[in-house]
């Protein structure tokens, strides 16, 4: 089932019901080669291809799917989110994984995204989550990003923001979603 906007446009799902990635639409090539036509890819095949199992995925929608991706590193506009968990003996998510899909790929050049927890980037190097020019996920990407450390662990009530420091060039790309796959601990 493809995802849809709720009203207020932001957040696309709550962790009770999305429960795992196989409601979501993921594009990519299905043998995680940089080779192969691009296809909508199974929950088994993103995961396989992620090299993560067991995993629960929760999906940030940054800009609806007719919206042009925008470059925004402002703090006081960036998209954002707070991660809260049920009371219970989980407390925090073990991020393992974070990528991006769009509905239309950039052309002239990548969209580059950062996440920030609590307003410290979730990546060491200075590294970035990138979906190359005419791609449409950023699991085929030329570069990667480092998780930092990783897992890296979000706490109960952390502010998690989406700073998108670059878009195509020709063509910016539209509907931007962010992917986390964690686990609770």
């Amino acid at each position: 089932m493809p995802f849809s906007t709720r009203a207020g446009g932001t957040t696309i799902s709550t962790l009770g019901d999305l429960p795992d990635i196989s409601q979501a639409r993921l594009l990519g090539r299905a043998s995680g080669a940089g080779t192969g036509d691009i296809t909508e890819l199974t929950a088994a095949q993103a995961l396989a291809i992620l090299g993560v199992s067991d995993y629960k995925v929760f999906a940030y929608r940054v800009t609806a799917d007719t919206e042009d991706v925008v470059v925004n590193t402002d703090p006081a506009t960036t998209p954002k989110f707070r991660v809260f968990m049920p009371s219970g003996p989980f407390s925090t998510w073990s991020v393992y994984e974070i990528f991006g899909s769009v509905s239309e790929a950039p052309t002239g050049s990548a969209i580059q995204f950062l996440v920030r927890d609590d307003g410290s980037s979730m990546f060491s190097g200075g590294t970035t989550v990138q979906i190359d020019a005419t791609e449409e996920v950023s699991t085929t990407a030329s570069s990667g990003y480092t998780l930092g450390p990783s897992p890296y662990i979000i706490g109960n009530g952390s502010e998690i923001a989406i700073d998108v420091s670059a878009v195509g060039s020709s063509t910016a790309g539209k509907g931007l979603i962010v992917y986390f796959a964690y686990k609770e601990t």
